[in-house]
């Protein structure tokens, strides 16, 4: 069974039993952080690096790829929903180096 190292706050251990179980069954290591309250409550890493086939490290370098579109898109729907972005609108009426070869109505 693959290490896990790292710390858990007590309150979030079904996070770490989870973890414990998604590394076990991967064939890549992985890392978790979560932050509650400002504080730090789970930092988990493990399981082994694809390229070298070693131990995952806490500071072990990874390809995101496209985690942050969801992020993103959360982001923008909560712009929406307080009236400061309108999704039909053009590029160009928030971005305005966009605007350059026609201005966005209003401007």
């Amino acid at each position: 069974m693959p290490t896990v190292d790292g710390r858990c706050d007590s309150r979030f251990r079904l996070v770490a039993e989870v973890f414990v179980d998604v590394v076990a069954a991967g064939r890549a290591g992985s890392a978790v952080a979560i932050w509650h309250d400002g504080h730090k409550v789970v930092d988990l890493w493990g399981g082994r690096t694809a390229v070298s086939a070693g131990r995952w490290a806490r500071d072990a370098l990874v390809m995101p790829y496209s985690v942050s579109k969801p992020f993103s898109a959360v982001c923008a729907l909560l712009l929406v929903e307080r009236g400061l972005l309108a999704p039909d609108a053009p590029g160009r009426c928030y971005w305005p180096e966009l605007a350059v070869m026609r201005p966005c109505a209003g401007s």
